[in-house]
């Protein structure tokens, strides 16, 4: 970029390396000294090639190193044998549609990570061969994120004290319904708006599983109670004897009463459902703040919904998983009611990525680009990239300001509104879109580069 330095300060005639360098464009090469500064501002070496057509490591193999680099990976080379066992790869994934019917995971393997997470997850599932089969409940409507978890002994133990104190200890249920829940749980999230969103506000961010980089256990129980409290989710506890924990919640008294006393500053009142074996359970704090949850017995299943009067799904059956320790069910196109937070989310992103580009455009624009288009390739000659703008819409130049004609200029940033008629946003509207404009859905790579960016 010293050239481009050199040309905004108003010198037209083309320097040499030597000649940046003496004006202090640039420092002095030490490791690549042949160096040559072509006229559209492109740099090569004879050895090296310029950035935009490099050799390859095995054109260039190393023949020899210095001491220091030779300690540095043997160090690496130490370490690596000696923590290979303790870390794990993470797992990428990408989601591919093969066809209007038909999508497909492929996983990718990054970088070593520290497996704490996969130790925390080995220590609360039961994983062993005894354990018995994890039967995920099929719910309609369809939940767009679906967690089924087969607890091992240990931790249920310790994990149903939480479920003990809510019915117990709030709701007044006998002690003895513990005894009847089985190892499983499952965590269901239905389609809608969530006020408080943690994480990017995709689906990690819908569960509230991630904690914005604080590991703090404070963090992550916030992040998990703000989001499932302010969206619709049902909690799912797998039962050994429904018929028995029926008879159970049958026999309860109902309405307020002394003994619904929460921590001395809220109330709780159980009502029944008339026509149904369900029930409501409202938690009050004082006049100030209202919780409702709903509970019913669905097959095998003890559901408590968050919200009773307008989330309840209905059990249509339930699939044995061939991994009894897990399943995590994702259905995107599920999401009708959450579209707009993740248009907006995705707005955010493409935002984030039209600024950079004007970054990097702006100082050849300054020094005498003739236009966008022209800055565009001269980054590509130069650097070997050829910055795009996001999603749809381009950047402008205008009276020396360089801005986006979606998200706008640097110092004033707009965001697009979500329209609901939009074919060309999320999975389900733009398959949607193929069918109806092509034959085949192959032809997704020959459209323009700003509609393959909708793609997934």
């Amino acid at each position: 970029m010293a050239l481009t330095l050199y040309r905004a300060d108003g010198h037209n005639e083309q320097p040499s390396v030597p000649d940046l360098v003496n004006k202090e464009y640039m420092s002095q090469p030490i490791l690549v000294t042949d160096m040559q500064l072509a006229a559209d501002g492109s740099v090569r070496s004879a050895g090296w090639g310029s950035p935009a057509d490099m050799p390859t490591l095995l054109e260039r193999p190393v023949k020899q190193a210095s001491s220091s680099e030779k300690q540095a990976y043997e160090r690496y080379l130490s370490n690596y044998n000696r923590f290979w066992r303790r870390y794990f790869d993470p797992i990428a994934l990408r989601l591919n549609q093969q066809n209007a019917q038909q999508m497909e995971i492929s996983t990718f393997i990054l970088p070593l990570i520290d497996n704490s997470i996969y130790q925390g997850l080995k220590q609360i599932l039961a994983v062993d061969h005894a354990a018995g089969d994890l039967l995920v409940p099929e719910l309609q409507p369809e939940p767009i994120v679906q967690l089924s978890l087969n607890l091992n002994n240990a931790l249920w133990k310790s994990g149903s004290q939480l479920a003990e104190s809510f019915l117990v200890k709030f709701i007044g249920v006998p002690p003895r319904i513990m005894d009847f829940f089985a190892s499983d749980l499952h965590l269901a999230l239905g389609d809608g708006d969530p006020i408080i969103i943690m994480g990017s506000g995709g689906l990690s961010g819908m569960a509230g599983m991630l904690d914005g980089g604080n590991n703090s256990g404070e963090m992550f129980t916030f992040s998990m109670l703000g989001s499932l409290l302010t969206r619709p989710s049902v909690l799912l506890i797998g039962l050994n004897d429904a018929p028995a924990v029926k008879n159970i919640l049958n026999g309860l008294a109902t309405g307020p009463s002394q003994k619904s006393r929460v921590a001395g500053i809220a109330s709780g009142t159980l009502f029944g459902i008339a026509g149904k074996d369900a029930w409501r359970y409202e938690l009050n704090l004082e006049g100030l703040l209202s919780l409702r949850f709903g509970l019913e017995v669905k097959g095998r299943f003890l559901a408590i919904t968050n919200q009773p009067l307008g989330y309840d799904p209905q059990l249509q059956s339930t699939r044995k998983v061939s991994n009894s320790g897990a399943a995590l069910s994702l259905s995107p196109a599920a999401a009708v009611r959450q579209r707009p937070a993740l248009f907006a989310s995705a707005s955010e992103q493409q935002r984030k990525a039209a600024m950079s580009g004007i970054n990097v455009l702006y100082p050849l624009m300054l020094a005498g680009a003739g236009s966008v288009e022209e800055a565009r390739q001269q980054i590509k000659v130069q650097l070997g990239f050829e910055p795009k703008h996001p999603g749809r819409g381009h950047w402008q130049w205008h009276n020396h300001v360089l801005s986006s004609s979606v998200f706008g200029t640097v110092d004033k940033q707009t965001l697009p509104q979500y329209k609901a008629d939009d074919e060309l946003f999320g999975i389900r509207n733009y398959s949607a879109y193929f069918i109806k404009n092509s034959s085949s859905l192959s032809k997704c790579w020959q459209l323009p580069y700003k509609y393959q960016r909708q793609c997934f």
